[in-house]
């Protein structure tokens, strides 16, 4: 059975002053402005497209573009990065979002503190007036959804520290102080896993981006010191800085990064310069650093790394040109699978333009 025995806690914890927010404690404050009320469109979407478990759904399909045939899923990882980007924007409809996307997270905890990137349980969605259902599947729990949903603990105080779930994370590191990605052990006799359905992936494999998110939740200590220092070694070392079978994208992994410094990993500084300088390389002539997913990672990331400078005045212009009449912004691929599937949904993008544009709106207001 899956745990819910966090939701007691949850209830009490989640929104009390302090709680919500990461290192920085920043909010958005309603007014009459463009930006303002892109972010109230935007929320409304996210509010509608919100399943009644508190879970968004993932749209999963080999066409790269992400607009061939395909099906969705709920998912841990999906959720817990929309409900990070809504920590800030502050408004009652953005709390009740991230409500209730919380108590999704935890009711697919299983122990001892660990996640899986599907969802066991179906449930059904609308789109554009057809009724899907997202597909379950039980699959081996991984450290990257396990690093996310524990940080989303941590964050909101659901969590004191990472002594919940640490030991999981050190019995599953290499020689060389970097993370595996799967937990094929805990399949064998958990009750969780009993039909659990196999992907052709290396059970050993090392992956920049979840290492990066083991960092966000971990933090600089002893036992990720080797782990900062690969990631300084993948930002400072040469043209193709990702290393990683799921994460393709440099605008990704440099999110991913930037998150786990902003949010405390200091061991990460000496990458800030390099970063913002590859960054800045890449922004076209109309503001945008690709679609609208790639233009709001990329100005989340130079925000991590304390940049907003012109470069990301109109990099927010560019995602405000896109926003859809719904409120939404359009999916695109957030990663790939071994097997050719690519992962992404209008939620997850919606929410990362979300948090470009709360974010500064914040700054604009000093």
């Amino acid at each position: 059975m899956r745990s819910r025995w966090f939701a007691a806690v949850l209830a009490l914890s989640l929104f009390l002053p302090g709680c919500s927010g990461g290192m920085m404690e920043t909010y958005y404050e309603k007014s009459d402005g463009k930006i303002e009320k892109a972010i109230d469109n935007g929320l409304k979407y996210l509010a509608d497209s919100q399943l009644e478990s508190g879970a968004f759904p993932t749209w999963i399909t080999k066409a790269p573009e992400l607009d061939g045939d395909g099906f969705y899923v709920k998912s841990v990882h999906i959720t817990s990065f929309i409900e990070y980007s809504l920590q800030f924007v502050k408004s009652g409809t953005s709390e009740k979002i991230r409500h209730s996307a919380m108590s999704f997270i935890m009711d697919e905890m299983v122990e001892p503190g660990i996640w899986s990137f599907y969802s066991a349980s179906s449930e059904e969605l609308v789109r554009d007036g057809a009724t899907n259902c997202a597909v379950s599947f039980t699959i081996t729990p991984d450290l990257d959804c396990t690093a996310v949903a524990s940080f989303a603990l941590l964050r909101n105080r659901i969590l004191r520290d990472t002594s919940f779930n640490e030991a999981v994370f050190y019995k599953n590191m290499n020689e060389q102080g970097l993370f595996y990605t799967w937990l094929h052990d805990y399949e064998e006799n958990h009750p969780a896993y009993g039909d659990v359905r196999h992907f052709s992936v290396d059970w050993n494999d090392i992956c920049a981006g979840t290492n990066s998110n083991i960092l966000l939740y971990l933090g600089d200590n002893d036992h990720t010191a080797r782990l900062s220092s690969y990631l300084l070694g993948l930002v400072s070392g040469g043209d193709s800085v990702v290393d990683s079978p799921y994460y393709h994208s440099e605008l990704v992994f440099y999110y991913l990064y930037s998150r786990a410094y902003f949010n405390g990993a200091s061991s990460l500084a000496e990458g800030r310069d390099i970063i913002v300088a590859a960054i800045l390389s890449e922004q076209q002539s109309d503001g945008s650093f690709g679609n609208p997913m790639e233009t709001a990672l990329a100005v989340c990331t130079l925000l991590n790394l304390g940049y907003w400078r012109e470069a990301v005045d109109k990099g927010i212009n560019a995602i405000l040109a896109r926003q859809g009449a719904d409120g939404s912004w359009p999916k695109a691929a957030f990663f790939t699978s071994p097997d050719g599937y690519y992962y992404g949904s209008a939620e997850l993008t919606t929410a990362l333009c979300l948090e470009a544009l709360s974010r500064y709106a914040i700054l604009m207001r000093g």
